[in-house]
């Protein structure tokens, strides 16, 4: 007797709704349909901290959640071209009695006759239907330096809406974690999340794009439509997403002579820096690894050869200098104080002040200071010391 054929299926519930994104692991997903289904017993969570210095999406198992997502028909090869991309997360199977169409979208706009899955559900088939999921090995809720990217949920949201609207509506309002406090401190493996409603915990990085699977123009040419659709379904949240570049920090992070061992290290390490004002010292090398690791991009890639090139020479130059963010101006050593009176009256939520303080070989903060108004505009702080001749 010949063995049954098993149809392996795996349950996309982030980036891999989207036709786009799950191409690029596998093209031949370009070509095969994608069947929408709710899994019960599963919670969406942003939950995954990347080596890219963001949070993505995470999966908890948990008996009163449902999940919507949907079921990628996939070979041997896909599934293989899939565990290497979702590397950090375990593959899990799924009980098919947990997987089911989703009850609000209309059958024959959305479900094949033919769909093996369905077949297969109909005829309680667990013998020739294998369906995976992917669960993160370590899970922490969004922190400034790992926040939520648009770029990301853009992706997101491009799938759910090639479903429907409605569809897109069930991922913002069921997905847990758009604040750390959705997320209790028993839920993660670990609790190091104390971020507060003014420190950036979702970004928008649509002018420099943090998301290497996503479509930077199909973002900013949908970026009203799908703001529209965040803020009207998670407003709370969404009027405490920053409009800063994500990558500012290249502009942000001064000198100090200590190399990072490596790219993924340094990235999370001066996201942390900018956004929450502790003190870190980012090098040289980090800059020429940013560019290195940044040549697709060029727009980040033209700051990263333009800030190397400007330490390079500045650390050849009198220690006794401070340097200031942005527009690179140096500024003599009665900056702090003049910059602490700005502080008191300037309280911009934005991106904080680093300063560098060549003597200690070290970046440095006023915490207190800091603790209280620790956000400022870059074009005011600039323009206040242009206009005060202190640069």
């Amino acid at each position: 007797m010949l063995a049954r054929s098993i149809q392996h299926f795996v349950f996309g519930y982030g980036s891999l709704i989207c036709p786009h994104s799950r191409a690029i692991t596998a093209p031949d997903q370009a070509h095969k349909i994608a069947t929408p289904v709710v899994v019960h017993g599963v919670e969406r969570t942003w939950s995954k901290r990347t080596n890219r210095g963001m949070t993505a999406m995470g999966v908890r198992f948990s008996t009163e959640a449902e999940c919507v997502g949907v079921l990628l028909p996939v070979n041997d090869q896909e599934l293989s071209q899939f565990d290497e991309r979702e590397m950090g997360y375990d593959r899990v199977a799924l009980n098919l009695d947990n997987v089911s169409a989703v009850p609000f979208l209309e059958q024959d706009e959305h479900y094949e006759d033919d769909d093996v899955f369905l077949q297969a559900k109909e005829r309680n088939n667990t013998e020739t239907v294998q369906i995976w999921v992917y669960v993160p090995q370590r899970t922490l809720p969004p922190a400034p330096e790992h926040p939520i990217v648009q770029t990301y949920v853009d992706t997101i949201l491009r799938g759910c809406l090639s479903i429907s609207e409605e569809f897109a509506k069930e991922f913002i309002e069921t997905t847990k974690g758009w604040h750390p406090d959705e997320l209790s401190s028993q839920d993660s493996n670990e609790s190091d999340s104390d971020a507060s409603d003014e420190e950036a915990i979702w970004v928008d990085d649509r002018q420099d794009p943090v998301y290497i699977r996503g479509d930077p123009k199909w973002s900013r040419s949908k970026a009203k439509e799908l703001d529209l659709l965040l803020q009207t379904h998670r407003p709370d949240q969404f009027s405490n997403r920053t409009s800063e570049r994500y990558l500012i920090f290249m502009y942000g992070i001064l000198y100090s002579p200590c190399k990072l061992a490596t790219f993924a290290d340094s990235v999370p390490m001066a996201m942390h820096a900018v956004v929450t004002g502790a003190d870190k010292g980012i090098g040289l090398e980090l800059y020429r690894q940013l560019a290195n690791n940044s040549k697709d991009y060029q727009q980040i890639f033209a700051i990263c050869r333009k800030t190397s090139a400007e330490l390079t020479s500045l650390a050849t130059e009198s220690h006794s200098r401070v340097q200031i963010v942005s527009g690179i101006g140096i500024m003599q050593d009665d900056a702090p104080t003049k910059l602490q009176q700005f502080f008191r009256t300037n309280n911009d939520k934005t991106v904080p002040i680093h300063l560098f303080d060549p003597q200690r070989w070290r970046v440095w903060t006023d915490r207190s200071l800091c603790k209280s108004q620790k956000y400022v505009r870059f074009s005011n702080v600039f323009k206040h010391l242009t206009d005060t001749h202190v640069v």
